[in-house]
């Protein structure tokens, strides 16, 4: 069945629809999956899931509220990588907090972009969001406190939620921080890297096509090309 509309109502109207996978620009997001829920359908939403507290805690009232069985999915996908998820099993095991530190290079984007105005919400609730969720991942832990410091771009055209470090620590005890920048170059850098610090044995990823055990150099998946950058997304 095919059905081409402009109106998402004509779809949740729709009993043969059971699924809706919401790609809009995000400050449509919440808003919309509020409504898909209300309608008794199932909902993947690309993230981010909410742009304000007030939009996150509508879509926390509309689950917490949910009489039938829908269920709410969004869609970060770090955690949901082989390297990614390997990692976790290792780490099941571990006997100390964890220090994490990822550095993403996600190139510079115009300010006069959609992703940088109210459309699409600046790129920390944009795109760091994916990191976030990993690193809760990988700690398995609340979040206890976030600090954040930018950088002051004065009368340049880069923008401050370009280009910052956040700091979050657990209740485990375990910290991630996170570098992220759009002043590096095009080429000749992967966009993506992660060391783990736990139990006397660090743990590396690079764009996230292996996982290397500092220790022993040992790799797990295909060995990373240090000559060759993942393409922007």
């Amino acid at each position: 069945m095919e059905t081409f509309a402009s109106e998402l109502h004509e779809i949740l109207d729709d009993p043969g629809f059971d699924l809706v996978v919401i790609a809009t620009r995000h400050h449509e997001h919440a808003s919309q999956v509020v409504r898909s829920l209300k309608a008794g359908k199932h909902v993947f939403v690309e993230k981010p899931l909410a742009l304000t507290w007030r939009e996150l805690d509508e879509v926390v009232n509309t689950v917490t509220d949910l009489t039938g069985s829908s269920l709410l999915m969004v869609g970060f996908n770090r955690r949901f990588a082989p390297a990614s998820r390997l990692l976790k099993e290792i780490l099941a095991q571990r006997r100390t907090p964890l220090m994490i530190s990822y550095r993403l290079h996600g190139g510079y984007i115009p300010l006069e972009h959609w992703v940088q105005g109210a459309q699409g919400g600046g790129r920390n609730l944009g795109e760091a969001c994916h990191l976030y969720d990993l690193f809760r991942f990988l700690a398995d832990a609340p979040v206890k406190g976030i600090q954040a410091s930018a950088i002051d771009p004065g009368t340049l055209p880069y923008r401050r939620n370009d280009n910052f470090c956040a700091t979050l620590t657990y209740e485990d005890g375990s910290v991630g921080s996170l570098v992220y920048t759009a002043l590096g170059p095009k080429a000749g850098l992967p966009k993506e890297r992660m060391e783990v610090f736990c139990d006397g044995e660090a743990y590396l990823l690079d764009d996230f096509k292996s996982l290397i055990r500092a220790s022993d150099g040992k790799v797990s998946g295909p060995a990373p090309s240090p000559t060759r950058a993942t393409p922007r997304s």
